[in-house]
């Protein structure tokens, strides 16, 4: 190698994570290992871990019952979607290859139930982080999703009570923002 700074990252195989030198997953993070001319760096050694994974469940939580084909979501802190599963028949759902660290796991299920963050968080902000660990499930990152309210109705012409098509009505939130 040419004289210089380089950051030196190990690929990884089948189930483990690749990562930088010093264990680190992101080269923004990661140490650079500085090459001097006609030099030679050692010692820069890889211990590679397993990933991790986040399980549970998806419920109504009118009556408990399991929620099919919800997706569910791992962010990074950044709110960027690193991985997602999808909840089975019963309502279970598995979201893997993550690598060691803590993700916020959301529900955005745009149908007729309320998107949602774990621990029954609205929002992102009040949203929990979940630590998942090398090798292990952390498991019972469950969600309770509720229903959604709707508003009905038509849009007709005034003078003759005949229903119009093509009309956009939206709800709009007390603070002046488009709900929904």
């Amino acid at each position: 190698l040419a004289a210089g700074s380089y950051y030196v990252k190990a690929y990884g195989l089948g189930n483990y994570a690749s990562q930088y030198y010093s264990h680190q997953y992101s080269q923004s993070s990661a140490t650079a290992i500085v090459v001097a001319e006609g030099g030679a760096v050692s010692g820069i050694d890889f211990e590679m871990e397993i990933f991790g994974s986040v399980s549970g469940r998806v419920e109504r939580d009118s009556d408990g019952a399991g929620l099919p084909y919800i997706i569910v979501m791992a962010y990074d802190a950044y709110w960027n979607i690193i991985a997602s599963g999808s909840s089975d028949a019963s309502g279970d759902y598995r979201i893997e290859r993550l690598v060691p660290g803590a993700y916020y796991i959301g529900i955005n299920t745009g149908s007729e139930y309320r998107s949602e963050y774990f621990d029954d968080a609205a929002s992102q902000s009040v949203a929990s982080a979940v630590n998942v660990a090398s090798d292990t499930t952390t498991s019972d990152i469950n969600f309770r999703l509720s229903k959604l309210g709707a508003i009905s109705g038509r849009v007709t012409r005034n003078s003759n009570g005949t229903g119009l098509y093509g009309i956009t009505v939206y709800a709009f939130k007390a603070s002046g923002s488009v709900a929904g």
